[in-house]
């Protein structure tokens, strides 16, 4: 039976990192919004982690945006090796459960909020704890774990669970390539029958009745 290499479920779950890196700046800019800041909150937000509380002050610019995507989607890589290889250790059973992996993401989740903000923001980074803590941690539980696990599951399931490759195939084959030579099939069937029908007509003047002009 196929199994996923540990090299191979750490590498997925550096790209299933980066999604969920996506999902959380999106989850992030859209609670910015709602509290009146501007969009760009966020990634002044993750500047002032090397640029300390400046970064998080004023208005965005391009310094601020590069140095707070840098540092977003690296920690969010790096998150998601770490989350990989810690499913590259368990057994293949448990990690090919899908409902305990998503909630293995979410309590992965909640646990990166509960170290990178509740302890070492009061400790090295006090204004993060100028944002909403239960918002946060919703963000950090279902915008980044959730989506970090459902990739890394999906991508483990595909290879090691007898018939998940096989069903998503034919599922994205059946909307697309099956209905093309369905319908090939049929042009050439009715292309048969008109030449094959063209050919029994007998000629005129052989039990064909005259043309009348």
């Amino acid at each position: 039976m196929a199994q996923l290499s540990r090299k191979k479920i750490i590498r997925e779950g550096v790209i299933a990192g980066l999604i969920g890196g996506a999902m959380l700046a999106a989850g992030q800019t859209l609670a910015a919004a709602l509290r009146g800041l501007e969009p760009g909150a966020p990634w002044m937000l993750a500047s002032s982690l090397a640029l300390g509380r400046a970064g998080a002050e004023g208005r965005l610019d391009f310094g601020h945006f590069l140095v707070g995507t840098i540092i977003h989607f690296g920690l969010a890589a790096f998150f998601g090796l770490v989350f990989g290889w810690i499913v590259a250790q368990i057994s293949r059973p448990v990690r090919n459960n899908l409902t305990l992996e998503l909630a293995g993401g979410l309590i992965y989740g909640l646990v990166l909020w509960v170290i990178n903000q509740e302890i070492l923001g009061r400790l090295f980074y006090p204004w993060y704890l100028e944002f909403s803590a239960p918002v946060q941690a919703v963000l950090h539980g279902l915008f980044y774990g959730v989506p970090l696990a459902t990739w890394l599951a999906l991508r483990i399931r595909d290879v090691e669970v007898p018939g998940v490759h096989e069903a998503r195939h034919r599922y994205q084959t059946s909307s697309g390539d099956d209905e093309y030579l369905r319908l090939l099939q049929e042009q050439q069937f009715r292309r048969a029958e008109t030449e094959t029908f063209g050919r029994r007509l007998p000629p005129e003047g052989e039990g064909r009745p005259p043309t009348l002009h």
